[in-house]
C-alpha cells in the first residue's frame, strides 16, 4: 500500500459527524429492549445502508465510550460498511447563558490519531462546579456527581453518568483555557458550535439569527466567546451557510469581527434512533471535498466555501467521457526510464511540480500528444520549437491515457481513431501570443476557441449556411438583373426599328377609307363587305391550319420515329453496358453470372417490342392527319369558291389586292410592336423585383454577421470572460473597406471625389465610411447612382461595366471581430504580461470549455502578487467547469487555488540525495492536506507528504500555505 492511499487528491465525500449510537446519554431511542438488541439492530442498519458514508462522528455527551465500541466492531469486521474514517465527537454544553435563554452546544471533534489521549488530556481536566465541588468528566467523577445530584449513594454507575451529564455544563473561559494549555489537544481537535439546543432535533433552525445583523458592539461577551472560539457550525441552513461564509446581510468583515473567522457549516443526521441513521432531514447530506482524514476536514476552515456542501447530490459533477481519469507511461519489461504505475488524475484542479528538469512538461506533453498530437503539432510549429523529448522515437514506447468512462487512448494508436478533445497550451505560447500577435491573429484565436464550443458551432454552421444560400440568391439576383437589363434594352431597340406606331395606325385608316372607296365603287353593299371579309377570314385560318398539319406530319412521319428509334438504341447500349459489368462481379460464380445477362436480354425484347408498338402508333396516326389535310384544302377550296363573284365585282383588282396587302403588312408590323410593348412590359417588371431581390438578399446577408455579433455580445458564457475581473469579450460588425475599393472602386475613376459623386458614404480618401447602422441604405443609393453612371457624372475605367462594379459591390467584406478588455482597456494597448494574464483567462473561458485544458507554466512574465491576485479566483471557478491540469512552479497556483490533485515529478539524478525509489522518472500524486515525513521510505518521492513536497519545491510555498489560512480570519 502507498504512504498515500489518496492518489487522486480532494473529493467530494459523504460525511455524517454527528450521529449517536445505543447507550448515548440523551434521547437514546434506537431500535432493542437490551442495549444489546440495540447494538445489533444498529450495525445491521449501518452494514445495509445503501449510500456511501466515508466519514462518521460517533457523537455522545461528555464521554468518549460508545466512540471506542463502535471502533472496536469496524475493526474486528462487525461492521461491514465502508467507512475510511471514524471521529470521535463530544457533545458539551456551554453556560452561562443570556437573556435570551437559548442554550448553545459545542461539539469537540478530535483527530482519531490522537483517540487514546482524549480521555486524559480532555475529559479528566474539564471543570463543573456544583456549588460543592469542582467535577472533571472522568468516568469515577461523573458518578460521583451523579449520586450526589440525586442523593443517592448506591445509584448504579450508568444511572450517576447520565444524570450527572443532564447536569454537566463547562464555562466556556475553562474550555478555552483548557485548550490553550495544551497545544497538542488544539491541533488536534476542531470545535463546532450546534445550532440547535434541542438535543436529536433536525437542527434546521437558523443560527445566524441569535447574531445577523446584531451590531457587534451590542453582542453579549458568552455569544461572542463561543462564536470566536468555534472553527465550524453544526447547520443544514442555506441561511447560515450564507452568513458564515461572508456572503448574508453581514459583509465578511464584519462577521469575521465577530465570529473571528468565517466559517464552514457541517450537517449531520443526528441520528438518536434507527430511522435518521445517515438520513438527515430533506436529505441535507453534508457532502465535504478532501481526503477522508482529520487534516482534510481541517482544510473546510480555509476554504468554507469551496470544500463543503450540504445537498443530495453529489456536488460539481463533470460527464465522465470528458475527464481524464489517470495516465501512465507503458514501457518494456525491464526498462528502468519510467514507472509504469498509474498517475491519477483528479477531475478538477491538477498541478503537476517538480525541479528543474524532473519530467513535469514531459508528462503534460505526453498525455496531449496521446489525445491529440495534431494539435500538439501545430502549436510547437506555431512557436518554432521542439519539444525536445525522443522517448517516442523508440517504437517500443507507449502511453496511456484512461478517460473516466474506461475509455483508453494509446500514444501509439491511430489518430483517426481518437475524437475527444483537449486544449493544450505548451510553455511560453501564451508569450507568443501576447508578444507576436496582432489584432487578427487575436481574431483568429478568438474564433478558433469559439467554435470549439459545440453550440456555438452548430449555431455558425447553420448561419453559415444560410449566408452560402444568401449569396447565392444576390449572385442569381444580379445575373438575372443585368440579363433582364439587356433584354429591356434589345426590345427598346427592336420597337425603334419597327417605326413610329401612332404613323401606322393613321396609315392603315387611310389606307381602309381607300379600300372602302374601291368597294363602293365596285357597287359593295354593306352585306356584300361582311360576307367578303368573313369569307376571307375564314380561308386565312384554314390556310394557316394546312400550313401546321403540313408541319406535323413532318414530325410524326420522320422526326419522331428517329427520336424514338434512338432512344431505343441508348437504352439498349446502356442495358449491355451493365451487363458487362454486372457480369464481372460474379466471375468466381458463373451460374450467377450467366443468369444476369439472361434476364437482360429478355427485357430488352420487350423494351424494343415496346418501342416498335409506339413507332407503328406514330405512323398510324400520321394517316389521320393525312384525312385533316384533305378536309382542310376542300375547305379553302370552298372559300375560294365563295370569294371569286365578290372580287369579279371589283374592276380594279390589282388595286385592291395593293392595298389590301399594304393594310395586312402594317397591321402585323403595328402587331409586332404592340407585343414587343408588352415583352417589355413585363421586362421592366421583372428587373424591378430582381432589383428588390437584390438589396434583400443583401440585408439578409448583414443580418447575419449581426446575428453572430448578437449571440456573442448577448451571452455571458461567450462575452464574460470575468464578471469579477471586469474582463469583457466584445463582438462587433466590421468591414473592410480596403478589398472593396480594391475591388469595387478600381473600376470608377476617381478625378472627381467620391463623396462628391456618392455623397458622405466616402470620406476626402476615397475611402467607404462604414456605418452598420445605415451600411444596407448607403450601398442602394450608391447602387442607384451606379445604374444611371452620365446622370451622376460618373466615369468607368477601362474594364469597368456596370454590371461588374454591381457584383463587386454586393460582395461580401463583412467579418465579425473582437475587442477583449479589461476594465474598457483594450488587450492590444496592454504590456505583454497583462496581455498574456487576459489571454490565459480567454483561453480558460472559451477554448474547449467542456474538455480537459492541460497549461504548461502559465504564470511566466507574470509576478507572484499578479498570479495571486488575477489569476487565482479565476482558476478556483473555471475548475468546476472544466478539467485543469497545469505545470507550474508558482506556489500561487497550487495553493490559493486550492488544487485538487498535487502531483510531483522527480528525475534520478538532477539534485544530489533526491534519489527515486526504482526509475529514471517517478510520479506521486495526492491532495495538499496529504502531509508526513517518513525518511526511511524509498525514494524522495515517498518520504513526505505532498503539503511538504510542494513547501520543498515551489519558492514561497510555505507562505502560500501561511496566506492561506489566515485569509479566511482574523487575529484575535
Amino acid at each position: 500500500m502507498p504512504a498515500n492511499p489518496y492518489t487522486k487528491g480532494s473529493r467530494w465525500r459523504r460525511w455524517d459527524l454527528h450521529i449517536h449510537t445505543p447507550g448515548t446519554k440523551k434521547n437514546d431511542n434506537f431500535k432493542g429492549s437490551t442495549i444489546e438488541d440495540k447494538w445489533t439492530n444498529y450495525v445491521n442498519d449501518i452494514n445495509s445502508y445503501p449510500g456511501e458514508i466515508s466519514v462518521i462522528g460517533i457523537t455522545d455527551y461528555t464521554c468518549i465510550d460508545n466512540y471506542f465500541k463502535f471502533k472496536e466492531l469496524k475493526a474486528d469486521g462487525t461492521i461491514t460498511k465502508p467507512i475510511s474514517l471514524i471521529v470521535p465527537n463530544i457533545e458539551l454544553r456551554i453556560l452561562p447563558v443570556t437573556g435570551s435563554s437559548v442554550a448553545i452546544n459545542i461539539h469537540c471533534l478530535f483527530n482519531p490519531m490522537f483517540d487514546e489521549k482524549i480521555r486524559d488530556r480532555f475529559l479528566h481536566k474539564l471543570k463543573f462546579d456544583n456549588g460543592n465541588r469542582i467535577y472533571s468528566a472522568s468516568k469515577t467523577d461523573l458518578i460521583e456527581l451523579g449520586r450526589s445530584y440525586k442523593n443517592n449513594p448506591t445509584l448504579p454507575e450508568d444511572a450517576a453518568i447520565k444524570e450527572a451529564i443532564m447536569q454537566y455544563v463547562v464555562s466556556i473561559n475553562d474550555l478555552k483555557a483548557l485548550f490553550k494549555e495544551d497545544s497538542e489537544l488544539r491541533n488536534n481537535s476542531l470545535i463546532v458550535v450546534a445550532n440547535s439546543s434541542t438535543d436529536g432535533a433536525s437542527g434546521l433552525k437558523d443560527h445566524c439569527e441569535l447574531i445577523e445583523g446584531v451590531k457587534y458592539a451590542t453582542m453579549d461577551a458568552t455569544r461572542q466567546a463561543i462564536y470566536k472560539f468555534s472553527e465550524a457550525v453544526f447547520s443544514g441552513s442555506d441561511r447560515d451557510m450564507k452568513y458564515f461564509s461572508g456572503q448574508g446581510v453581514d459583509s465578511i468583515t464584519e462577521v469575521k469581527r465577530k465570529c473571528l473567522a468565517t466559517m464552514p457549516c457541517f450537517h449531520g443526521s443526528d441520528a438518536h434512533d434507527n430511522t435518521k441513521i445517515f438520513e438527515p432531514d430533506v436529505k441535507r447530506y453534508c457532502w465535504i471535498k478532501s481526503d477522508p482524514t482529520f487534516n482534510g476536514l481541517r482544510q473546510t476552515l480555509y476554504e468554507p466555501t469551496s470544500r463543503v456542501r450540504i445537498q443530495e447530490d453529489q456536488p460539481e459533477t463533470k460527464k465522465d467521457y470528458l475527464i481524464i481519469d489517470e495516465v501512465k507511461f507503458v514501457p518494456l519489461s525491464g526498462d528502468t526510464t519510467f514507472s509504469p504505475d498509474a498517475i491519477d488524475v483528479n477531475d478538477k484542479l491538477n498541478a503537476i511540480i517538480g525541479g528543474k528538469s524532473s519530467g513535469k512538461s514531459l508528462l503534460l506533453y505526453y498525455i496531449a500528444k496521446t489525445i491529440d498530437p495534431e494539435q500538439v503539432r501545430k502549436k510547437l510549429e506555431e512557436l518554432g520549437v521542439d519539444a525536445g523529448y525522443n522517448f517516442d522515437n523508440n517504437p517500443s514506447f507507449d502511453f496511456e491515457v484512461k478517460w473516466g468512462d474506461g475509455t483508453i487512448y494509446k500514444f501509439r494508436q491511430a489518430a483517426g481513431e481518437k475524437s475527444r478533445q483537449i486544449t493544450y497550451i505548451p510553455q511560453m505560447y501564451i508569450n507568443f501570443l501576447a508578444e507576436k500577435r496582432g489584432k487578427d491573429g487575436l481574431k483568429s484565436l478568438i474564433e478558433s476557441f469559439l467554435e470549439e464550443k459545440k453550440t456555438f458551432s452548430e449555431f455558425l454552421k447553420e448561419l453559415q449556411k444560410e449566408q452560402d444560400a444568401v449569396k447565392v440568391d444576390l449572385n442569381a439576383a444580379i445575373t438575372q438583373f443585368f440579363q433582364l437589363k439587356g433584354t429591356s434594352a434589345r426590345t427598346t431597340e427592336d420597337i425603334r426599328g419597327k417605326g413610329d406606331k401612332p404613323a401606322r395606325l393613321h396609315n392603315i385608316d387611310e389606307k381602309n377609307a381607300e379600300l372602302a372607296s374601291l368597294r363602293s365603287i365596285a357597287g359593295f353593299t354593306e352585306e356584300d363587305e361582311q360576307k367578303f371579309e368573313q369569307l376571307e377570314n375564314n380561308r386565312r385560318i384554314h390556310q394557316d391550319r394546312l400550313t401546321s398539319l403540313q408541319q406535323l406530319k413532318t414530325v410524326y412521319q420522320v422526326e419522331y420515329p428517329a427520336e424514338l428509334e434512338k432512344l431505343r438504341m441508348g437504352v439498349e447500349t446502356s442495358l449491355d453496358n451493365y451487363s458487362r459489368l454486372t457480369s464481372a462481379k460474379f466471375m468466381l460464380h458463373p451460374f450467377i453470372g450467366r443468369r444476369f445477362p439472361l434476364q437482360v436480354n429478355a427485357d430488352k425484347e420487350q423494351i424494343n417490342a415496346v418501342f416498335k408498338q409506339i413507332i407503328e402508333q406514330a405512323r398510324q396516326f400520321d394517316q389521320k392527319i393525312d384525312r385533316l389535310i384533305v378536309l382542310t384544302n376542300d375547305k379553302i377550296n370552298q372559300y375560294n369558291t365563295g370569294i371569286q363573284p365578290y372580287l369579279d365585282k371589283i374592276s380594279n383588282r390589282s388595286k385592291l389586292q395593293s392595298l389590301q396587302q399594304e393594310i395586312a403588312a402594317e397591321q402585323a408590323v403595328v402587331e409586332q410592336i404592340n407585343k414587343l410593348e408588352l415583352s417589355l412590359a413585363a421586362t421592366n417588371t421583372a428587373i424591378s423585383q430582381e432589383y428588390n431581390k437584390i438589396h434583400a438578399a443583401y440585408s439578409r446577408l448583414l443580418d447575419s454577421y449581426n446575428k453572430i455579433v448578437e449571440e456573442i455580445n448577448s451571452k455571458p458564457e461567450y462575452s464574460d470572460i470575468s464578471t469579477e475581473k471586469k474582463i469583457k469579450l466584445k463582438a462587433f460588425l466590421d468591414f473592410d473597406a480596403q478589398r472593396f475599393g480594391g475591388a469595387c472602386t478600381t473600376f470608377i475613376n476617381k478625378q472627381s471625389y467620391f463623396s462628391n459623386i456618392f455623397g458622405n458614404y466616402f470620406d476626402g480618401g476615397n475611402n467607404y465610411v462604414f456605418n452598420k447602422d445605415t451600411h444596407a441604405a448607403n450601398f442602394k443609393d450608391i447602387f442607384d447612382k451606379i445604374l444611371n453612371p452620365s446622370a451622376n457624372n460618373i466615369r468607368f475605367n477601362q474594364g469597368g461595366t456596370t454590371q461588374n462594379i454591381t457584383t463587386s459591390l454586393f460582395d461580401d467584406y463583412f467579418s465579425v471581430n473582437y475587442e477583449l478588455s479589461q476594465d474598457r482597456e483594450d488587450i492590444l494597448r496592454m504590456s505583454p504580461g497583462k496581455k498574456g494574464m487576459i489571454l490565459l483567462f480567454l483561453i480558460l473561458h472559451l477554448s474547449n470549455a467542456d474538455y480537459p485544458i492541460l497549461i504548461d507554466q502559465p504564470e511566466d512574465n507574470l509576478d507572484n502578487r499578479t498570479v495571486y491576485t488575477e489569476l487565482k479566483d479565476f482558476i478556483k471557478q473555471k475548475k468546476i467547469e472544466r478539467q485543469i491540469i497545469i505545470v507550474t512552479h508558482n506556489a500561487n497556483i497550487v495553493v490559493p487555488t486550492d488544487a485538487e490533485n498535487v502531483i510531483v515529478a522527480n528525475q534520478e539524478g538532477q539534485d544530489a540525495g533526491k534519489d527515486n525509489a526504482a526509475y529514471r522518472f517517478e510520479y506521486i500524486s495526492g491532495s495538499l492536506e496529504n502531509t508526513f515525513r517518513s525518511s526511511g521510505s524509498a525514494g524522495i518521492l515517498n518520504q513526505m507528504g505532498i503539503k511538504e513536497h510542494v513547501c520543498e519545491i515551489l519558492e514561497g510555498g510555505e507562505a502560500a500555505f501561511i496566506e492561506r489560512e489566515k485569509r479566511y480570519s482574523l487575529s484575535e
